[in-house]
């Protein structure tokens, strides 16, 4: 019924919409007729509602309101339902309507009582008609101030009813109409209009909703239909932002999911996803589901970091699998819970980390008894002990936004309430203008963060871009990601803010990335004997008496952790690689496509690094094209780094580029170092000391420096190794005693050690 009432509707705004091209053609006429009776509109041959059904007068002349209710009938009408008029003592006058022959008819043109049948119509005119249920008592005819709306799916739309009547002199008024019940679809809805007539409503689904009225009042002991059923259509469409996040949710609802370094995290999303839009898309197939188990076995099964432990979990709980019962693929079964905790137990260095340290509290949460009460007093001490580390927005807020996720679960602790409502300002406090909080990626971190606090994230900011305005701003071409589009980092993280933001609203009383409640089966991988391939034996050959052959290996892909291919080992007669080698380049290729290795150059070496203890690194540095020198043969080992310096570093030392631009005012198409600034802002990797200036030539300090590299790795896929990047580079600096600068040999020393890559 209501597929039938949208093409109506359809049909009614393409006539709406050329009512003059049509008359201007060929002189017809278009009316908009309603029909109802006591307080119900009436039903057409379609079994449809009798509202604004246009009625095309096509034959020569003029139009009134008898040829337009005779053409009505005609167009619309069941076969037993007639129309009959005919001339009395009062004029033409309608004797029977829709087969009612009560003569308790009302008509009105245009909002206004018709004076009768011989009234003419033009071109886009409204007619209402009605049957009243006694000719002692005549409904007060009602409309809304709109007839039609336009919305935004739960977005408050506002309606005003008002009813005619007569003063006390009989003329007649227009006044709000109180206490009636707004109905959608003819069925009531329990809201109320007040004592101005005023009612807001939203829906949450889109599509075309016919939005009436009604009213009862009793006269006599007799209840009666106070009004005639006013009408608005209201159109709701969703916004883009959500029309997005179903986007992304059917592209990585396949094996898409298996071949990204997200992998992890897009299976928490779209858990949540699911459960707020189980319609939308299919679940995750078992094929699916098992390669995403096999991946993540990969990964963790001898890992040692927390981190990477923490976010396992979550996703293994997403999945609906037990991370206490796991069987790796060569049988060894482990308990990945009892690993994470045992790190708390051991007070392991990297559980001080506190881009790791929410994930940890999060993945802890994920069922009963999966931590001690001890335990997680341990992390929460680390929170409240290091909140000046991951308070500190001056780099951004993705680790307080990271931390917001996972405090709500114990707001019981009076200081974690405290340090979360302390966050939550701080936070907004870094919106700008066009509702950003930080890039893509922040903007969703951040989304997210505020939305598990229960926080309004449509909360009106300056020019009142709120921080969904903001994410959108960074939205791709194709509308199923964010930019860049280099890798899915951005375009993860915005989907986490997007599904967190909907699943409050969906939930409120739920914590996001909360999957305790999910199953908990067996988790089982692959069996190493099914996984490997049946090998043929190679043909037998003869070798030359002078030939030695060395059975060797070349790899042949299967699928690994982190959402990428790792390789395996299948007989063929290659040179084996070094395994130390093919594991480094494997991590980079597999976990963003946009890093690459550095390639080999001819060998470079400086005079003033004759007898430097780092002269091994700068050479290999020099070989790979990532450093030149200061002059063609000096390097100046001991000079302190600028901030450009360190830009084309990085991303020399990561093979990016990129054709983007920035916003900073201080840099020039001049200078040498302005396309690696462009590229390290384009990925993340560096930032402004304001929204227009980067400062190039300023000495870059350690902090920055450790930030800068973090970020590569972050962008690398790397960020479960934080934890370590940040003690060994701060630990590095510290010990040279540098405290403002970092010297050109540190950098030899440290710049490829977060990457993975191996270059000497």
């Amino acid at each position: 019924m209501k597929k039938l009432f949208s093409l109506l509707l359809a049909l009614l705004l393409l006539f709406s919409a050329l009512p003059i091209a049509a008359t201007a053609e060929d002189s017809s006429v278009t009316v908009y007729v309603t029909a109802s009776k006591q307080g119900e509109f009436l039903t057409t041959s379609n079994q449809e509602p009798t509202v604004l059904l246009p009625v095309l007068l096509s034959e020569e002349g003029t139009y009134n309101l008898d040829t337009v209710f005779a053409e009505f009938h005609a167009q619309y009408a069941p076969i037993d339902c007639s129309y009959l008029s005919e001339e009395t003592q009062w004029g033409l006058g309608i004797s029977q309507f829709w087969g009612d022959d009560s003569g308790n008819f009302g008509y009105w043109l245009n909002g206004e009582m018709a004076m009768g049948l011989t009234d003419t119509v033009a071109n886009g005119d409204f007619v209402d008609i009605t049957i009243y249920e006694s000719s002692s008592y005549f409904e007060s005819f009602a409309t809304f101030d709109n007839t039609t709306v336009e919305g935004k799916t739960n977005d408050p739309i506002s309606l005003t009813l008002s009813q005619a009547g007569f003063d006390d002199s009989w003329n007649p008024i227009v006044f709000p109409c109180a206490d009636a019940t707004i109905t959608i679809h003819q069925e009531p809805t329990g809201i109320i209009t007040d004592e101005n007539g005023y009612a807001q409503l939203s829906f949450t689904e889109p599509g075309t909703y016919l939005v009436s009225a009604q009213k009862e009042t009793s006269v006599e002991d007799h209840t009666y239909t106070a009004i005639t059923p006013p009408y608005c259509i209201i159109t709701v469409t969703e916004p883009k932002s959500l029309t997005v996040m179903h986007n992304i949710a059917q592209k990585y609802s396949n094996e898409t999911i298996t071949e990204d370094g997200n992998m992890i995290w897009f299976l928490c999303d779209l858990a949540m996803y699911q459960e707020i839009y189980p319609e939308y898309v299919a679940p995750l197939s078992e094929e699916v589901k098992q390669t995403c188990l096999d991946i993540i076995f990969a990964d963790v099964k001898d890992s040692t970091s927390a981190s990477q432990m923490s976010k396992s979990i979550l996703a293994l709980r997403a999945m609906g699998y037990d991370p206490r019962n796991i069987t790796a693929s060569n049988g060894e079964t482990f308990n990945l819970v009892e690993r994470l905790t045992a790190k708390i137990d051991e007070n392991s260095s990297d559980i001080q980390n506190v881009y790791a340290l929410p994930y940890m509290l999060l993945a802890l949460k994920q069922g009963e008894n999966y931590a001690t009460d001890e335990q997680m007093n341990t992390l929460l001490e680390i929170v409240i002990n290091q909140k000046e580390e991951w308070q500190n927005d001056m780099w951004g807020v993705d680790a307080m936004a990271a931390m917001l996720m996972a405090l709500p679960y114990f707001t019981e602790h009076e200081e974690i309430s405290a340090l979360l409502e302390e966050s939550v300002t701080l936070v907004t406090q870094n919106q700008s203008e066009n509702g950003t909080i930080g890039n893509a990626a922040s903007t969703g971190l951040a989304i997210t963060g505020l939305s598990a606090t229960g926080t309004d994230i449509l909360t009106v900011v300056p020019d009142e871009q709120t921080a969904v305005d903001g994410l959108m701003t960074y939205l791709n071409e194709t509308e199923d990601g964010f930019l860049p589009n280099t890798n899915s980092f951005s375009t993860e993280q915005g989907f986490r803010g997007l599904v967190a933001w909907q699943y409050k609203a969906a939930f409120p009383e739920k914590y996001v990335y909360d999957f305790s409640e999910f199953p908990q089966s067996p988790a089982v991988a692959t069996s190493d004997e099914t996984a490997e391939p049946e090998i043929t034996p190679e043909p037998t050959v003869t070798p030359e008496p002078t030939a030695t052959p060395t059975p060797t290996t070349t790899p042949a892909p299967y699928y690994g952790g982190g959402g990428g291919v790792y390789q395996k080992p299948t007989p063929t007669p290659t040179p084996t690689p070094d395994p130390k080698d093919l594991e480094k380049e494997t991590v980079i290729s597999r976990r963003n496509p946009a890093v690459k290795m550095p390639k080999t150059g001819e060998n470079k070496t400086f005079f003033d690094i004759t007898d430097h203890k780092h002269r091994t690194q700068i050479e290999a540095l020099a070989k790979h094209g990532i450093i030149n020198g200061k002059t063609t043969d000096t390097y100046c080992p001991e000079d302190t780094m600028t901030r450009a310096e360190f830009a084309a570093l990085v991303t020399r030392a990561l093979c990016l580029t990129t054709a983007q631009s920035t916003p900073f005012t201080d840099i020039s198409k001049e200078d040498w170092y302005f396309d690696a600034v462009n590229t390290a802002y384009h990925f993340g990797i560096i930032k402004g000391i304001s929204e227009t200036e980067f400062h190039p030539n300023g000495t870059v300090s350690r902090q920055e420096a450790a930030v800068m590299i973090c970020r590569a790795s972050l962008l690398c896929g790397l960020e479960l190794a934080l934890s370590s990047v940040v003690m060994g580079i701060t630990c590095c600096l510290t010990i040279v005693g540098i405290p403002f600068g970092l010297q050109s040999f540190k950098f030899a020393q440290l710049a490829l050690m977060p990457f993975g890559a191996k270059i000497v």
